[in-house]
């Protein structure tokens, strides 16, 4: 023990009963804000320098001072106009020059052995296993003294550097605050932590044969500082695989995107690695990368897939470059119609279920994406029956999805209502919120097309809030795009704006072409809903809904700018052509809601010049074509209304 240590013994031996003990706890959050606000304005601060200071100190007073200190001191925040501002962006915040001498004195008081034991304990973690440290700290040993850990862990433990963390199922410790870790980790000499790691790394893989998967992160983050890649990138895999069970997929992108970083350190990385750690990458950052940086980091590994002889590898890497095509609103592309074709082609060498499913799934989207509506069910229910078969339940979910949203979109409620219980029952069978939040938003799209607008706002706000929860920016804007359409078609263009700026935001973010696009068209009839009519705003979208050879997506754009324009008597000519024209197209490809619709405002459009006759045929159409399939109109049809 050490000499403090003793004399604290001695006092309570003397004076038994008589003596006051006070433990000093560290303040609390709101504590720590109040003395921070003593010492400067800290609610003017950056949100994120503020937490930045809060949590640093981890509500220990002198800690909090000084590093308010050093960040005045250094003019990394400064006054400007009566508000603390930071001068650039702080990513990480030092340890103050007083605290880090302070203690690096109290470090050097401590005996050779138990420094010794401190840095191993540091090199661990700030949370370490004691065990750990007897089979490492030995090895670190180079003559003199003792060398047995529990000795010196008891040293530490009373200079007050670490306390006890936990005594089950193993005996732990953590450094009593963080920054007491990081000046004891970076006292160690480069070469010297390379060492360390190593031994560290080696230590756990010794400890926990058998269970190694659950240390991979550490194992990965140790092997790293080791500098030894190929077990990093081992150990890193594993660990990105693991959070994609738990469906933590950030942590999974970060994972994996480690992964390749140590494989760029390799001199000859081994192509398949390069590719299923990209896959990984990919797979996990699926809803929340932004379109091109995708496409950019597949891309990369192309030149791999000529190296590797496995249709199932390449078929992956095809079908994630295709999935972002879709996303970008870039299928119709010479460059993606040859991967397409390419990737049907290796179909029959594909022998993993769920890479066929996703493929089916791919050929879903094509056939969806080039007006075919029965040929993209077909796809989708295939993709449903491999993607089951492979245990593949989440991504089971989202073929069914598409499935209900293609049979509503040509009429088939019924079938399509059928199919959204599947895909609830699957996407709760595989615990994936994403796929929960999926099955959420297309439940609220179905309810939509049917006109039942009230309980389709219901479901969906519930999917776009479970979206936001599980990180999902596509979905997120997917939601507020479908929230800020149902609003918009109940009258309320007010609120259906506010979710139409959001989803726009978010598609501009996301490069998701297609959403970007719809989301121009729906804020311009917003816009003219509150009588501000401008033709010209639906002028880019329908121009590129043509490049796309979409039938769908320009009967979409004309149907909204009919309904706009037929708010003003002078556009109502260019309304009528519109709205003729988005009915016709709708009926070619046999989406039978949106035919009605757009008879129906068609009609409306036709009664406003006056053309009585004209008016009620064509409304008496829309009238047939609703009872026929069961559904409603909108409760507002156009501006006018």
């Amino acid at each position: 023990g050490s000499h403090g240590w003793s004399i604290l013994e001695g006092v309570r031996h003397d004076r038994g009963e008589a003596l006051l003990e006070l433990q000093l706890e560290p303040l609390e959050a709101h504590e720590s804000r109040k003395m921070v606000a003593n010492l400067l304005e800290i609610e003017s601060l950056p949100v994120k320098v503020r937490n930045a200071v809060l949590e640093r100190a981890e509500g220990n007073p002198f800690f909090l001072e000084e590093t308010v200190r050093m960040l005045i001191e250094r003019q990394l925040i400064e006054r400007a106009d009566g508000r603390w501002v930071a001068r650039e962006a702080i990513e990480e915040l030092e340890v103050p020059t007083t605290l880090e001498g302070l203690l690096v004195a109290r470090i050097d008081m401590l005996s050779a052995s138990a420094q010794r034991t401190a840095r191993v304990a540091s090199v661990v973690g700030r949370r370490f296993e004691a065990g750990l440290l007897d089979d490492v700290v030995p090895q670190t040993h180079g003559g003199g003294g003792s060398v047995e850990p529990g000795t010196h862990v008891a040293e530490l433990e009373a200079h007050g550097f670490i306390r006890l963390a936990a005594a089950q199922p193993a005996l732990e410790f953590i450094f009593r605050h963080a920054l007491i870790h990081e000046v004891v980790y970076a006292a160690i000499l480069r070469s010297e932590r390379r060492r360390l790691h190593r031994y560290v790394a080696q230590a756990i893989e010794a400890h926990h044969q058998g269970r190694l998967d659950e240390h991979a992160a550490a194992l990965a983050r140790h092997y790293a500082e080791a500098r030894m890649p190929e077990r990093a990138v081992h150990y890193l895999m594993l660990a990105g695989r693991q959070a994609l069970a738990r469906h933590a997929r950030p942590e999974a992108y970060d994972f994996f995107d480690k992964a390749n970083m140590q494989l760029g350190e390799m001199e000859d990385a081994p192509p398949r690695l390069r590719l299923e750690a990209t896959l990984g990458q990919a797979q996990a950052g699926r809803s929340f990368v932004p379109g091109d940086e995708m496409i950019e980091l597949l891309d990369s590994v192309l030149d791999a897939t000529h190296e590797v002889d496995d249709a199932d590898l390449v078929g992956r890497l095809e079908i994630e470059r295709l999935r972002e095509w879709e996303i970008t609103g870039q299928l119709h592309l010479p460059e993606a119609r040859k991967a397409t074709e390419h990737l049907f082609a290796l179909e029959e060498d594909i022998r993993d279920r769920g890479v066929l499913g996703r493929l089916k799934m791919m050929m879903g989207w094509e056939r969806r994406a080039a007006d075919d509506f029965p040929g993209a069910e077909a796809m989708f229910i295939e993709a449903v029956r491999h993607l089951e078969a492979a245990d593949r339940p989440s991504e089971a979910s989202e073929a069914a999805d598409y499935l209900a949203d293609v049979l509503s979109t040509v009429g088939k409620f019924e079938d399509a209502e059928e199919w959204l219980t599947r895909t609830a029952e699957l996407a709760e069978q595989s615990g994936d919120p994403n796929a929960i939040a999926d099955a959420q938003l297309f439940r609220g799209k179905v309810a939509s097309d049917r006109g039942e607008l009230e309980e389709a706002l219901d479901l969906t706000r519930q999917g776009t809030a479970a979206a936001e929860a599980a990180g999902n920016t596509f979905c997120t804007l997917v939601g507020n795009f479908f929230v800020g359409d149902q609003e918009l078609r109940r009258g309320r263009p007010d609120v259906a704006l506010v979710h139409l700026d959001r989803s726009s935001e978010l598609a501009a973010y996301c490069h998701a072409g297609p959403m970007e696009m719809l989301g121009e068209v729906w804020l311009a009839t917003a816009r003219a809903h509150q009588g501000d009519v401008e033709p010209s705003r639906f002028d880019g979208p329908l121009e590129q809904a043509r490049q796309a050879k979409s039938k769908m997506a320009e009967g979409q754009v004309l149907l909204q700018r009919g309904v706009a324009l037929s708010a003003e008597e002078s556009h109502l000519p260019e309304a009528l052509e519109d709205l003729g024209t988005a009915a016709g197209l709708f009926e070619q490809i046999g989406a039978r809601p949106l035919h009605a619709r757009a008879l129906h405002a068609y009609g409306q459009a036709l009664e406003a010049t006056g053309d009585t006759q004209a008016a009620r045929f064509q409304i008496g159409r829309a009238a047939a074509l609703f009872d026929e399939l069961g559904i409603r109109p909108d409760e507002k049809s156009g501006p006018g209304e």
